[in-house]
């Protein structure tokens, strides 16, 4: 969401001293019956020293896991839910770590916007590209206690496309992205850990001449909640860069469908204020209490298919918050071509959608969490700097080839028989054959 405060969480964070560290499986339903306070701050390697916030948290988490409980005891949905780090959270703790979005429809001052062209592909009853034969994917990433969703998945998008394209997948800086993109208007949020757009995170990629790698430019800010002063100079080289990226129609399923077996992973937003308890199976809560929804979290789309158990159609979505979360980091959603899922969103521009000064629109969302609203995809390629590196290279071993084969040449001249020598013998055998 677009002005909870940054410093409410920040502040949070610095009154408790609170070590989060790999967490262990989900606990079962069943364990849920007698799992208590002191079990879960065990479990999550959580600590607070503070009497007082201590009776708080625990208050927030005995709030959580009866909502957990409740949640679960429904039996005609197959979704379920239970206790992970987040589960000592309030709401607006909790949606401050997700904060931004990817604001399709914004226009950028130096970045090409094209319209996707729905073609009428044929399309599989199901894929994923978590299935990709070369892996386009790069592995789950955790944003931590920063609204860096927007970056995320931003940076997702460009690894996923440039994998496709040149079959070379790398862990590209999120960092980069989150510290150095500037948001002057304070589109989708006040920028950094304060939120952002893809747009203006691909418009960043361009201007700077590219990203990085993760390797040369880590990811800190999960950790220390800051969005971190750019740490960007002229010995830092860049890999991959954006030229312009491509918007899809809003609310358009077949739109999304075919662009994403035919282009690859799509940068969505959604409105994740229910996932937080999420752990797996086909979520369906979305706007079902309130008769609207949020959109305030970016995320990627990569895949779709269908529970033979259930019956169910879903969305294949990758998150940010770390593979623990969810399905191994991924929710699947439920998907329904018909628009009986379409929401209105009240708080589009204020919450996120737009930038501070515009004024306020609902806007209609459609899909579970308002998937199908807003839908991006980047069009990558090298650096110049790489690309020529990669020529140097190419001529190289061009050379190297073209040598070697000279060699060769050379060898077999030097001790072969000559050819008439080599033919008159093979007549002669012939001869005699005969």
């Amino acid at each position: 969401m677009k002005y909870f405060s940054v410093n409410l969480f920040i502040g949070f964070l610095a009154i408790v001293s609170v070590v989060v560290l790999p967490s262990l499986a989900n606990p079962t339903i069943r364990d849920l019956d007698k799992y208590s306070f002191d079990m879960y701050l065990a479990e999550f390697g959580k600590r607070y020293d503070n009497p007082e916030e201590y009776r708080k948290r625990s208050q927030i988490f005995s709030g959580t896991l009866a909502e957990v409980k409740k949640l679960n005891k429904d039996p005609h949905r197959s979704v379920q839910f239970g206790i992970n780090r987040f589960s000592d959270l309030t709401d607006e703790e909790f949606t401050q770590q997700m904060n931004g979005r990817v604001s399709a429809h914004q226009t950028t001052s130096s970045l090409q916007r094209n319209s996707y062209i729905y073609k009428g592909a044929n399309v599989p009853e199901s894929m994923s590209w978590q299935d990709a034969k070369d892996p386009v994917l790069t592995p789950i990433k955790d944003q931590g206690s920063c609204g860096s969703c927007w970056a995320h998945a931003a940076t997702e998008s460009v690894e996923s496309m440039y994998a496709i394209h040149t079959g070379k997948l790398f862990t590209l800086s999120t960092q980069q992205v989150t510290s150095c993109t500037n948001n002057t208007h304070h589109c989708g949020g006040i920028g950094g850990c304060g939120g952002g757009t893809v747009q203006l995170a691909w418009e960043y990629v361009k201007t700077a001449g590219g990203l990085t790698l993760n390797e040369t430019y880590p990811y800190i800010s999960g950790e220390t909640s800051e969005t971190e002063k750019c740490q960007l100079n002229s010995s830092v080289k860049s890999d991959v860069t954006v030229y312009s990226y491509v918007s899809l129609p809003h609310n358009d399923y077949n739109a999304v469908i075919e662009a994403l077996v035919t282009v690859g992973p799509l940068a969505v937003s959604v409105d994740a204020s229910q996932w937080k308890n999420y752990v797996s199976g086909i979520f369906d809560l979305c706007g079902k209490d309130k008769g609207n929804i949020t959109i305030n979290h970016a995320v990627q789309l990569v895949g779709y298919g269908s529970d033979n158990e259930t019956k169910q159609d879903y969305w294949i979505v990758r998150n940010s918050w770390g593979k623990d979360w969810g399905e191994n980091g991924y929710i699947r959603l439920l998907r329904k071509k018909s628009n009986d899922t379409c929401l209105p969103d009240e708080d589009w521009n204020t919450m996120g959608g737009g930038c501070e000064n515009d004024e306020n629109v609902t806007i209609t969302a459609c899909g579970m969490c308002g998937i199908l609203y807003d839908v991006a995809y980047p069009r990558v390629t090298e650096t110049p700097e790489k690309a020529k590196y990669a020529w140097i290279a190419g001529v190289a071993f061009g050379a190297l080839a073209l040598v070697m084969i000279c060699l060769v040449i050379y060898s077999k001249c030097r001790y072969t028989k000559p050819a008439t020598d080599v033919a008159l013998l093979d007549a002669e055998s012939v001869y005699m054959k005969d």
